[in-house]
């Protein structure tokens, strides 16, 4: 949503690319449509590529763990102490633009992150995947599965159940740009680098966070908004 409103506001003169999980690249639902919107490989060299090449870059530090939480913990902002953004930034000495959203959370009601099936199956060290999300349609594909043992009817459902969970909910997104931060000059010479970072990053998550929390004071209800 948030690339569709970028190019409806800058079109071809200001092109943007968003570091995406390789997962989501090799996704068969989705390899086909996720690179013609601008997404790359999550890697440092590619992302500074891009700076360097004049492209805006989209950063989502908490990748798929930030994605796979659950939805009891939609209103929390954690990136999980991941700097890279950070170190990217200052290397490339551009300027940081947090960019808060509000209500995507709710298009997938995920129950449990399922990090620890994620690493029973091996996808933690295989394809980085800290989490196999647990939803509620998830579930009522495995009881569809269980149930046509006993009797047809659920296992007709479950070809048409397994497609929904790939089907987000109808959920009103909201988008909030926050000014920028000028990385390059906050680091305190009298700190070590890791200090440095961590000043960053409480800032960042801490702008974020109160954004966060400020624009779901306003939303009544979930889904609708």
């Amino acid at each position: 949503m948030l690339f569709h409103a970028w190019w409806q506001k800058f079109g071809d003169d200001r092109p943007a690319l968003g570091l995406a999980h390789s997962i989501a690249l090799k996704n068969p639902f989705f390899k086909w449509l996720i690179p013609k919107i601008g997404a790359i490989p999550a890697s440092p060299e590619l992302a500074l590529q891009a700076i360097d090449e004049g492209f805006s870059l989209m950063v989502y530090p908490g990748g798929e763990k930030e994605s796979f939480r659950p939805y009891s913990q939609r209103k929390k902002v954690d990136f999980y102490q991941r700097k890279g953004f950070i170190k990217l930034a200052l290397k490339a000495k551009v300027p940081m633009v947090p960019i808060v959203s509000i209500g995507a959370h709710e298009s997938y009601i995920i129950l449990f992150r399922g990090e620890r099936i994620a690493e029973s199956l091996g996808l933690k060290k295989a394809l980085r995947l800290h989490g196999f999300p647990i939803t509620f349609r998830g579930i009522f594909f495995v009881w569809c599965l269980v149930s046509g043992i006993f009797t047809f009817f659920p296992l007709m459902l479950a070809p048409f159940v397994f497609l929904s969970i790939f089907i987000p909910l109808p959920s009103k997104m909201s988008f909030r740009i926050l000014p920028p931060i000028d990385v390059t000059k906050m680091s305190d010479d009298s700190l070590s680098e890791e200090a440095n970072l961590q000043r960053i990053y409480d800032l960042v998550v801490g702008r974020i966070q109160e954004t966060l929390t400020k624009e779901y004071s306003k939303r009544k209800m979930p889904i609708v908004g």
